[in-house]
């Protein structure tokens, strides 16, 4: 039985496949790694959270661009205006990364690949604490969203009052919720990173397939 062709073939196209399984695997986890998915993609769910969306230009080919340019991951040049981009630019963001040779390059391009959720509610508290007024920190919370102090886009900021409300006036509570929003958030960021996985590794193992075509 184990003489046989038929067994050998089945046996040497199956190590086959694993070889190539694992060589598509490993190559898609280093472009991954050398395009920063994982960071621009948390970036990009940042940004979801703190605006409304980025506005669609006018025009077919405009559109086109910006929807290569979402579907590529690239930083449209008003981040760094924008809410999202002051939030990557406050301290408790900024010095995920403390020590590293390339701060200020990771920072201004939105390069960091985790973010904890203390560090996130922490930021945004003080965001708003810092421009508002009151007594406390809640009472400062609500001055800067009663007059959107930061610019916030309307539905987010909207959200934001929501989070104040549900939590009674409580700023415990209130930074509960920022926690458990961003953890959902990252939930859904997950999916989003392992989507754009399998369309490389499909990709890659379509090229591979060819390549070990060609040579056969």
């Amino acid at each position: 039985m184990f003489n046989s062709i038929a067994f050998n073939a089945v046996i040497g196209l199956v190590f086959i496949y694993l070889l190539y399984s694992l060589l598509v695997t490993i190559t898609g986890e280093i472009i991954s790694s050398y395009l920063k998915m994982r960071s621009k993609i948390l970036r990009q769910a940042i940004e979801r959270m703190l605006t409304d969306g980025v506005p669609r230009t006018a025009g077919f080919f405009n559109r086109l661009l910006q929807k290569l340019s979402e579907f590529f991951l690239l930083q449209h040049k008003s981040f760094t205006n924008i809410f999202a981009g002051r939030f990557y630019n406050s301290p408790e963001i900024k010095f995920l990364t403390e020590g590293s040779k390339k701060l200020f390059s990771e920072i201004k391009s939105g390069q960091l690949s985790y973010i904890p959720k203390e560090a996130f509610s922490q930021s945004i508290v003080h965001l708003f604490r810092n421009k508002g007024e009151g007594k406390s920190d809640l009472e400062k919370i609500d001055y800067c969203m009663k007059y959107n102090i930061l610019l916030i886009d309307p539905q987010t900021l909207s959200y934001f009052k929501d989070l104040v409300a549900d939590s009674g006036k409580n700023l415990d509570k209130f930074v509960e919720n920022l926690e458990a929003w961003f953890d959902d958030t990252m939930e859904r960021t997950n999916g989003w990173y392992k989507k754009k996985i399998k369309i490389i590794l499909f990709l890659l193992g379509f090229i591979i397939s060819q390549i070990g075509r060609a040579h056969v």
